[in-house]
């Protein structure tokens, strides 16, 4: 069987960036928009401050109370008297508005559309520069500040909290990492040009607890082990989804983590703490670790694996007691290949412990369907 040569994929890639691009800029003619990227298929475009409202108050919050308070409140704080550019500026210093971000730039929106999650499309909103409809303004702030110029920032201001847009624009999931890496090079868009200034930087620091990656590119069966994974502890809860720590892996063992002398060891301890929680017969006090109440067996059992048997059990575990190792640094002569080894083992036994006996009727069904060999 043929392989595809990487620089010939790396090649259709670029293809598939500079057709979006291209599709974007053949919308973009039909009309004077501004642009609004985002990292996902939202219900609404929305403020923040309908955001945050809503989900307190419902959907019928009064906006345009809260704003007058917000506003009163504000102008006790600044000399400044033109409310709109109050807002500007709260909402630069990430205050809750009800102004919703675009640009004029669809390069600087397309950026944003390719952000975390890695795992969904995102999209490119439009929105005519012109509406008359009596609840919606479209501004420029008179005294824009470093990130906003940046930015290219327009502000919309909507008394209902959001809109409906005049037209979107899908981007695959797929181009996330490849478009981040056109619009570097060949634009000069990237987060140090975007949050060019301190409070930027400030908002782009990854919180406590959460897993923020720049799109991780997977093979399609890493992928799909990353759903099962996903699927595995779907009814225990975890705070951190097995898939964000499987791609939390790859990042890490990435040519642009190399510089970190630690790499190996992080990497196989993201992987570790895939299977912990089904190894680890009982939390330890004090760490904040999760454990569930099913053992191995018992989550493969609820997951309906159809290959259980102490085979399987003794070579997840081989896996788990490696990863331990190299975490640990009990293996310090731990390479390159080492770990690359290590996380075909832990792909291998994991896709061969997440097969369902309903995978193998279809594995079964596609072979009867296609017949003999030729």
């Amino acid at each position: 069987m043929s392989t595809q040569e990487p620089s010939t994929t790396q090649d259709d890639d670029l293809e598939e960036v500079l057709e979006k691009i291209r599709e974007i800029a053949r919308i973009a003619a039909r009309g004077d928009y501004i642009y609004r990227g985002e990292p996902e298929h939202y219900d609404k475009v929305s403020s923040g401050l309908y955001r945050q409202q809503s989900s307190i108050q419902g959907e019928n919050v009064d906006l345009e109370a809260l704003h007058e308070e917000m506003l009163k409140d504000a102008k006790k704080y600044t000399g400044q008297t033109d409310e709109f550019e109050i807002l500007a500026f709260l909402q630069h210093f990430g205050g809750k508005t009800n102004l919703i971000d675009f640009t004029e730039d669809y390069h600087v929106a397309l950026f944003f559309a390719c952000g975390t999650p890695n795992d969904k499309d995102g999209r490119i909103v439009l929105l005519p520069r012109q509406i008359d409809d009596g609840v919606t303004s479209i501004r420029k702030p008179w005294s824009p500040r470093h990130r906003v110029i940046a930015q290219k920032s327009v502000f919309v201001q909507t008394k209902k909290g959001y809109l409906e847009p005049d037209e979107c624009i899908n981007i695959p999931k797929e181009l996330k990492e490849q478009t981040l890496d056109h619009l570097q090079q060949h634009h000069g868009i990237k987060i140090e040009a975007i949050y060019n200034d301190l409070h930027g930087f400030i908002k782009q620091q990854t919180p406590v607890g959460e897993t923020p990656l720049r799109p991780v590119r997977l093979t399609p069966q890493q992928e799909d082990l990353c759903r099962r994974l996903d699927e595995l502890y779907q009814p225990y809860d975890l705070h951190v989804r097995p898939s964000e720590m499987f791609r939390g892996a790859v990042f890490a063992s990435g040519a642009q983590c190399r510089n970190n002398l630690d790499w190996i060891a992080q990497a196989a301890h993201s992987l570790r703490e895939i299977l912990a929680p089904i190894l680890s017969s009982r939390p330890r006090p004090g760490t904040g670790s999760v454990y569930i109440p099913d053992d191995m067996r018992g989550a493969f059992e609820r997951y309906g694996s159809a290959s259980i048997d102490s085979g399987l059990m003794d070579d997840v575990g081989r896996v788990y007691n490696h990863l331990s190792d190299v975490a640990h640094h009990n293996r310090i002569s731990a390479t390159i290949s080492d770990f690359e080894q290590i996380l075909a083992d832990f792909e291998r036994s994991m896709g061969r412990a997440l097969i369902r006996q309903l995978d193998l009727h279809r594995e079964i069904d596609e072979l009867v369907s296609s017949g003999p060999p030729q």
